[in-house]
């Protein structure tokens, strides 16, 4: 499979996502209502070993928030080693040098729609 769309419904949506398979780009579509898409689990407290890690996406993920207001969470609070991340207003561990995602190439991003 060369590509995965996943579409959201009417009202809120949570995508969680914690794995992308490699060559495979995934697309979310949030929907209409005010979504959440979380990568790499949901929000972790100190002492919680559970999801907080993004070393399962390696390949492109792209998220098109679509109506309402959406909010785009990272989250590798449980993540090994030292990684660099550039965040822009368009995308999300995209610029040369970042080793932020599972995989060591380029094509570990994530890319926010544009408005």
């Amino acid at each position: 499979m060369s590509t995965l769309r996943i579409d959201g419904g009417f009202g809120g949506n949570l995508f969680n996502v914690l794995q992308t398979a490699p060559g495979t780009v995934t697309s979310i579509n949030s929907g209409q209502g005010n979504d959440t898409v979380q990568v790499g689990g949901g929000i972790q407290t100190l002492g919680d070993t559970s999801g907080g890690v993004v070393d399962g996406i390696r390949s492109p993920l792209i998220v098109n928030g679509q109506d309402g207001t959406n909010y785009l969470t990272v989250n590798d609070f449980n993540g090994s080693g030292s990684k660099q991340v550039t965040v822009t207003g368009f995308q999300v561990g995209a610029a040369s040098g970042d080793n932020f995602f599972g995989a060591p190439t380029a094509a570990s991003r994530i890319w926010p729609s544009r408005p």
